[in-house]
């Protein structure tokens, strides 16, 4: 008798020791409807194993705890994985397609949309080129080409962009003999010139009357940049002065100008009419040479 008073004050003081209330929960596996009764009422044989149940308590805490902290880490390492790899996957340039990314001062940065979704991998069916080079004239199409067309089909180093430049200028010729002998798609894209000439009216001078704009700059000695062969704002025999090389500091254009530029689009894989570009044929036609 004299030791189970012992055990029993054991159990006392440990529940006096951790706070527990007089009236708290019993533990009774045997009725755990029942309503909490105090610590007079629990008999001596359970306030003996109180210890060993809170040991047992804390155990399983603390390997809780545990395989929490285990399944954050795991969780947080998957996370930063997948994070890295995208990331990687996004700002790789030289692999992701162009529409993956914007041009800021610093370069090129990703724009934040999945390349899954944006880029067009190429069919079974057929072999993509390596890259593409257009010759860009003023006003022809060239947003709904670059961004619709070009950017989900090619990384951005392998889009060659002449905007208005002649093939009079060294590096313009240069570019499109690399791209033809390492059979890149060749494509320009050619707009009504009376409609190009409006719309070039109506994107940089609509604030000025259509008549004196014209005069003032078919006027202009110095056109686009150098005067030379890059002819930004060129509105005389555009197409013929940038096929044919022609540059504007030899003269006038030459008898053979035009059959010299006709020759030249010849050797271009694509030359698309801009009012035609809506044409299911005309797309069809360009899958056909850019594997889409």
């Amino acid at each position: 008798a004299g030791a189970a008073a012992k055990r029993v004050n054991a159990a006392l003081d440990f529940v006096a020791k951790h706070r527990i209330a007089a009236t708290s929960t019993r533990i009774d596996a045997t009725r755990p409807n029942k309503r909490p009764q105090s610590t007079d009422a629990i008999p001596a044989s359970t306030l003996v194993q109180l210890p060993h149940l809170h040991r047992s308590r804390q155990r399983r805490h603390q390997r809780d705890v545990l395989m929490r902290k285990n399944l954050m880490r795991t969780h947080c390492g998957m996370l930063l994985f997948w994070l890295i790899l995208c990331t990687a996957r996004a700002n790789d340039i030289t692999n992701t397609c162009a529409a993956a990314f914007r041009l800021t001062l610093k370069g090129y940065v990703s724009n934040g949309k999945d390349p899954s979704k944006v880029c067009s991998p190429p069919p079974a069916t057929c072999r993509r080129p390596a890259g593409i080079y257009h010759m860009y004239c003023k006003q022809c199409a060239g947003y709904v080409m670059g961004k619709n067309v070009f950017n989900p089909l090619w990384p951005t180093g392998n889009i060659t962009w002449i905007e208005s430049t002649t093939l009079g200028h060294g590096k313009t010729a240069r570019l499109l003999a690399s791209a033809q002998r390492s059979r890149w798609v060749t494509i320009t894209v050619l707009r009504h010139p009376v409609d190009r000439v409006v719309a070039h009216y109506f994107a940089t001078q609509m604030n000025a009357d259509l008549d004196a704009w014209s005069t003032k700059a078919l006027a202009k000695q110095r056109r686009g940049y150098d005067g030379s062969t890059r002819l930004w704002l060129e509105l005389e025999n555009l197409y013929t002065k940038l096929f044919s090389a022609h540059d504007d500091r030899r003269g006038p254009l030459p008898p053979d100008a035009l059959e010299r530029a006709d020759r030249q689009l010849q050797g271009f894989d694509r030359v698309v009419i801009a009012e035609w570009l809506e044409s299911p044929r005309t797309i069809a036609w360009l899958g056909d040479v850019m594997c889409f």
